[in-house]
């Protein structure tokens, strides 16, 4: 399945299950939004998601 111009916005996705759709999501082509209120595990989460080859963006949650 393929999800190229497709976005999903995620939340609690520095952990666990959001995270593991996100990964899963961007590895598809999709563009995935990550919300979750622990920034820094975030930005570690969504550069890993980047550097994969994947497009994610973060955004902290409060």
């Amino acid at each position: 399945m393929q999800f190229a111009g497709k976005t999903a916005v995620l939340t609690g996705a520095a952990s666990g299950m959001g995270l593991l759709f996100a990964q899963n999501f961007a590895a598809l082509g999709g563009n995935a939004v990550l919300c979750d209120v622990n920034e820094q595990v975030l930005t570690e989460k969504v550069r890993e998601i980047n550097e994969k080859g994947g497009s994610a963006i973060g955004r902290r949650g409060k």
